[in-house]
């Protein structure tokens, strides 16, 4: 079968992003939408050091979506 898309590691990676006092279970919706047009998406959870360095879980989510991807 030939894959269109290619090599779905070659594929972008979409990284939902919640504000202070949410949590990733808010991006449900839009995670199936978004999966449904054979996008590879992540909601990363977050915790309390989210709201004084956002940078630095975002950073450590995309660590981690990196080292998934191999």
């Amino acid at each position: 079968m030939n894959n269109q898309r290619g090599n779905p590691m070659d594929q972008p990676v979409v990284l939902l992003v919640h504000g202070a006092f949410a949590e990733s279970a808010g991006w449900n919706r839009v995670i199936q939408r978004l999966r449904g047009n054979q996008l590879t998406t992540v909601a990363g959870a977050s915790h309390a050091l989210a709201a004084s360095q956002p940078d630095a879980v975002t950073a450590t989510i995309l660590d981690a979506v990196d080292r998934a991807r191999g």
